[in-house]
């Protein structure tokens, strides 16, 4: 089903159009965090309605995007990294997935690590480190 986007709606009750402003409020007062929920909230069809789109910018990393369809739209390098693929998801032609990097450690907690791995190894403590 193909679907004409309108804002404001020319024809709000033709069958086939979206009207923005109640798909936008539905994903609104959606409280999860999943792409598949937003979508179906604002009455997308996440088999039909994300191809051919530009979603340069987006990250999908931790979306379970199984059963989108993305062909033709236009990513950033990397932006299914670390996303639930199968079998029933249609990537842009080209783009690959990789895991889940692991999140950074920030260097004030590399800092913390290695006083406490410095007073250890002064005081012959090694051991405290395994458990």
């Amino acid at each position: 089903m193909n679907r004409e986007i309108h804002d404001p709606p020319s024809d709000p009750t033709a069958p086939g159009t979206l009207r923005l402003d109640v798909a936008a409020a539905a994903v609104f007062a959606c409280d999860s965090r999943q792409l598949r929920d937003w979508a179906l909230a604002g009455g997308l069809d996440p088999a039909v309605d994300f191809r051919r789109r530009d979603l340069r910018g987006l990250s999908f990393v931790g979306q379970d995007v199984g059963g989108f369809d993305f062909t033709g739209s236009l990513v950033d390098d990397g932006a299914f990294d670390g996303a639930r693929c199968d079998a029933t998801t249609t990537l842009p032609a080209g783009v690959v997935t990789r895991p889940e990097r692991a999140p950074r450690i920030e260097t004030a907690e590399w800092a913390r690590v290695g006083e406490r791995a410095k007073e250890l190894y002064q005081r012959d403590e090694w051991s405290v480190l395994a458990e």
